[in-house]
């Protein structure tokens, strides 16, 4: 995903201008940086980040009435309305307008990165991504071979996605993890709390419906071939089951 771009309300055109970027800023500021095109500015940028070109029409399905005014003020006219009173712009027209006046004479791209900021390509972000996700999965490299098996499934069946959902998150997850299924068995049997406050970040660190419980409590059912399940009965049916002598 692209960051979020600046909002070019707080742009000034001596930031523009200092980017490098071939517009005349003060102009492009009072066409552009109405509150009411910001979902016009994000199509485009949508575009660029996908690769296609910047043409044919974007539509906006409930406009306000800010919306419909700031596209009026762009376009010179009325912009083209659907029957349930959607708001359409022409790219092109939209280019052509920042070409003609000298704003930008470089075209609607180039208007749009001076004032929202660069932005990156989809396929270079997806590959950014997919780089953090494995960074963040390293640690499972780290498990005993008994554990190899289910190291592996938990790599591709999103479980570690569901539970962190950002690759950041995951990382301290999968570590503490890790950790946690290393320090196993536990003999003699200790409380959960116990356990936790001596391995982990706190007493609490393994209570029940926190990501860390679920994730270890998948790897200790691997351990010992426990079938799937949930709820306090079944914990401490699997912790009881279990050779691995988890904490419970």
């Amino acid at each position: 995903m692209n960051p979020s771009p600046p909002s070019p309300s707080s742009l000034s055109p001596s930031s523009l201008s200092s980017a490098g970027a071939p517009v005349d800023a003060e102009r492009l500021e009072r066409l552009l940086a109405d509150p009411g095109l910001a979902w016009l500015l994000e199509r485009v940028r949508l575009r660029i980040a996908h690769g296609r070109p910047l043409t044919g029409t974007v539509t906006l399905a409930h406009p306000d009435d800010l919306q419909h005014r700031a596209a009026e003020r762009l376009l010179g006219r009325a912009p083209s309305a659907g029957r349930s009173r959607s708001l359409t712009v022409r790219l092109d027209a939209v280019d052509a307008i920042l070409r003609r006046s000298g704003v930008s004479p470089h075209g609607l791209e180039v208007a749009v990165v001076a004032l929202t900021g660069p932005v990156a390509p989809l396929t270079e972000t997806r590959d950014k991504e997919a780089r953090a996700w494995a960074e963040a999965l390293a640690p499972l490299a780290g498990l005993s071979a008994e554990l190899a098996d289910w190291a592996g499934r938990i790599r591709g069946d999103g479980l570690v996605r569901r539970l962190a959902r950002t690759p950041e998150a995951a990382a301290p997850l999968v570590t503490a993890a890790v950790r946690t299924l290393s320090a196993l068995p536990v003999d003699p049997p200790m409380p959960r709390a116990t356990f936790a406050a001596r391995y982990l970040s706190g007493a609490h660190a393994l209570d029940e419906g926190t990501p860390l419980a679920t994730l270890v409590l998948s790897g200790i059912r691997a351990l010992a071939d426990f079938p799937e399940g949930s709820g306090a009965e079944w914990r401490r049916a699997a912790c009881s089951g279990t050779t691995c002598r988890p904490p419970c």
